[in-house]
């Protein structure tokens, strides 16, 4: 006999309420799972080799959905001896809201079109002549879709602003997620890791991003064409990424969350030879620039990160900068570098960013 395990992560609202799965196995008597954050777990035995059927649910009768509303096909596994099977509900059924559309935007400075995912609020279709802020993610592919997650699991941005809207923490946001670049270069470097690395020629990512997505954006939605009312996100690289956008494009973008920031970048490099930071230390970045929001965890790679964010604070600090108002560094205990660490932490960052602590 098979011993089958699952672990089931919910969406980011009400997280904790009741999740079966409706099986289509033996008798099809539904499996209830208990909640043991962040998952939803629950174990059945079964011949080895059984193919499971299966269903999610949110208690009896609400089923999940994919990122863009459409039901979720049945899901299976042939089972081995011992499983453990792990996967993100997208949304369920009653309560997805907004729309998430696939976009190409042209691009001459990065030579090629990039596919963009573009999430619009509820309130985008109830008044024509509203606008509304935006907020630019790298890593589109892990922003809204665990399907396209190469971890499987997603950063639930729509799940996240959307609650945050209704809670009155921050407006209805469009959020757009750029999509990275896929395969490797012939030194097994990745593509997405080069473009975003401030060694490698980010720069030219930051250009897009600032000169042909945001204004492409602003022609094809109704965002509020302010620097204050944008703000630019990343983790690990792609937060290195979003710091020298927002930084490099002031009247742009006003604001930055930057997450896991990866400091040391392609080459690994130590503190003391850090490009990044030394950087700063020799740039002239005047207070008022906009609002920076960092942090790292304290396990995995994020537990080397501590010193980096040290030395930026002080740096900040030395420019002018004040803790609190210009920027904000966390350090997040049991959090890793990582996109379940990354899903749990940006509703934080976004809440600093809109002027609420959280804390």
């Amino acid at each position: 006999m098979a011993q089958v395990r699952f672990q089931i992560i919910p969406p980011i609202d009400r997280p904790g309420d009741p999740v079966t799965l409706a099986m289509e196995h033996g008798g099809g008597e539904p499996l209830e799972l208990a909640w043991e954050p962040p998952f939803h777990v629950g174990e059945i035995e079964v011949p080895v080799g059984t193919s499971l059927r299966y269903r999610v649910q949110r208690g009896s009768r609400a089923c999940e959905v994919d990122a863009f509303g459409s039901p979720m096909a049945t899901r299976s596994h042939d089972t081995g001896l011992n499983d453990t099977i792990v996967h993100v509900v997208a949304d369920w059924e009653d309560r997805f809201t907004g729309r998430l559309e696939r976009v190409t935007v042209p691009s001459e400075i990065l030579q090629a079109d990039r596919e963009v995912l573009v999430w619009l609020p509820p309130g985008y279709f109830e008044n024509e002549a509203t606008q509304f802020p935006l907020i630019i993610g790298f890593d589109g592919s892990r922003l809204f879709n665990p399907v396209t997650s190469p971890s499987g699991v997603d950063w639930a941005w729509d799940e996240t602003v959307g609650l945050l809207s209704r809670r009155g923490v921050m407006p209805e946001c469009i959020v757009a997620g750029v999509v990275e670049s896929a395969g490797e270069d012939s030194s097994g470097h990745s593509l997405r890791d080069l473009e975003l690395s401030e060694e490698r020629g980010g720069e030219r990512f930051s250009r897009f991003a600032a000169l042909e997505l945001t204004p492409f954006l602003e022609r094809h939605y109704r965002t509020i064409p302010k620097r204050a009312s944008r703000t630019v996100v990343g983790a690990g690289l792609g937060g290195l990424r979003a710091f020298w956008t927002a930084l490099g494009y002031p009247e742009v973008f006003g604001r930055a969350a930057c997450l896991s920031t990866s400091f040391e970048d392609i080459s690994q490099s130590l503190p003391a030879t850090s490009r990044s930071l030394l950087a700063v230390e020799e740039g002239m970045f005047p207070p008022g620039a906009g609002r920076f929001y960092f942090d790292h965890g304290d396990t995995g790679l994020d537990e080397c990160y501590e010193i980096y964010h040290t030395i930026l604070s002080g740096l900040l600090r030395e420019k002018g900068w004040v803790a609190g108002r210009d920027f904000e560094i966390r350090r997040v205990p049991e959090s890793g570098h990582d996109d379940l660490s990354w899903r749990a932490r940006i509703g934080d960052a976004l809440r600093w960013l809109a002027g609420q602590t959280s804390r």
